[in-house]
Formats: C-alpha cells, structure tokens, sequence
C-alpha cells in the first residue's frame, strides 16, 4: 500500500541569514545579511522549515529543524498561513507584516 504524507505550510516569508551554516546541519550557499526565502512546515512526523538558498532555483529548497533554523535565520517578513487549533476548516488570517521594520 502506498500512502502518502500531506505536508501543510505553516507560515511563508523572507530571513536574514545571521549566521552562516557553511555546510553544516547540511545547509551550504548562505550568505551573512542576505534575505532568503523560507517556508514552516508540518508533516506526519512533526516541523521543519524549507530554506531556498539561490532565487535562480526557485523549486529548490534545503530542510533543517526549527531549532537549527532560528540559529541561523531570523525572519524579517513573514505571513502565518495556519495556526494551530485556533483555525478551523482550514482557514488562515493574513497576518503579513514587516518583522523589523527600519
């Protein structure tokens, strides 16, 4: 029997990179101070955040745990598309809004 997983995208947005990984927690080609694009996301076995490295592959994306995201990234402009249990039927509320405004 093949089953597959439905993966729900949580909150999608833009993040500084603060640190750079260099290689590790298999996340490369990240650059201090530069904006990259992210997603949150959830799946049968729990969250984990998308990080697309180079805008010129756009459907390209590196996986990592939110604990290892946050230290490396710091979200500067984000839109929630689900919060947990307090939505129902899917529904979502634009929340988009600048992180740290300048």
């Amino acid at each position: 029997m093949n089953q597959t997983n439905s993966i729900m995208i949580i909150e999608s947005g833009l993040a500084l990179c603060v640190t750079e990984p260099r290689g590790r927690h298999g996340l490369e080609g990240y650059g201090l101070g530069q904006s990259y694009r992210f997603e949150r996301c959830e799946d049968g076995k729990g969250r984990y955040c998308r990080v697309y490295p180079d805008g010129d592959f756009p459907s390209y994306y590196e996986i990592c745990g939110e604990g290892i995201f946050a230290g490396y990234f710091e979200p500067v402009a984000a839109q929630i598309i689900r919060l947990d249990d307090e939505y129902e039927n899917g529904e979502s509320e634009d929340t988009s809004e600048e992180l740290n405004p300048e």
